[in-house]
C-alpha cells in the first residue's frame, strides 16, 4: 500500500531484501538488543536498532502495533539526541496508521510529537510541518478537529501566563484559519 505521508521531495530508497529468519535480522533479537541500548542510555544506538526494528517487522509482517511500537521508541530516543531523524520516524509511525486505517491515531501521533519536536529542538518550522500533515489528512479523510484541551490551569503554565495566551492565540490561530 502507498503511504500517503511520504514526501513527494524526498529520494526514493532502495529496497533492501530483509530475511525474516536469519538470526541479525530478527525482529525479536533487534528489539531486544534496541531496549537494552535504550536502558543502557546509548540512545544513538537504541534508536538505529528500534528502527532497524520496525523495519523488519514492516517488511515480515508483523502485527502493526509492534511496527508503530518500534517507531516510536526510534521517535523517543531521536528526540532525545534532540536528532531531525525523530521527524522521518514520526512520520513513518503515522504512515503505518495511515495504512491501517487508524487515521486519527496517525493524526494524534504526529500532533503529539510535533509539539514534543518543537519544546526539545525549538524549531517551530518543522514542528509546523507535522501539523499541516495532520491538518491534510483530517481534510483528506474528512475528520472534524476535536481538541482535548478544554481547560486552562494557571500553575501549569509556571506563572507565564502571558507566553502561554501567545501560544495559545498563534496554535488557535493555526486551527482557525
Amino acid at each position: 500500500m502507498k503511504n500517503p505521508l511520504k514526501d513527494k521531495t524526498e529520494p526514493t530508497s532502495t529496497t533492501v531484501s530483509i530475511s525474516c529468519d536469519k538470526s541479525e535480522d530478527n525482529y525479536g533479537v533487534v528489539l531486544k538488543a534496541a531496549k537494552e541500548h535504550q536502558k543502557g542510555q546509548r540512545f544513538e544506538e537504541a534508536a538505529n536498532a528500534f528502527l532497524k526494528a520496525a523495519e523488519l517487522a514492516y517488511s515480515c509482517c508483523i502485527e502493526y502495533t509492534d511496527v508503530v511500537s518500534s517507531y516510536k521508541e526510534a521517535t523517543k530516543c531521536f528526540i532525545r539526541l534532540k536528532d531531525d531523524r525523530a521527524f522521518t520516524t514520526i512520520m513513518k509511525a503515522a504512515g503505518v496508521y495511515v495504512e491501517t486505517r487508524y487515521v486519527e491515531r496517525g493524526i494524534e501521533f504526529i500532533l503529539e510529537n510535533g509539539y514534543k519536536c518543537c519544546q526539545e529542538f525549538g524549531d517551530m518550522n518543522k514542528a509546523d510541518e507535522l501539523y499541516q500533515k495532520a491538518d491534510e489528512l483530517r481534510s483528506q479523510y474528512k475528520l472534524s478537529h476535536t481538541c482535548v484541551i478544554t481547560e486552562f490551569v494557571e500553575s501549569e503554565f509556571g506563572g507565564h501566563i502571558d507566553e502561554a495566551l501567545k501560544k495559545a492565540y498563534h496554535i488557535y490561530n493555526k486551527v482557525v484559519v
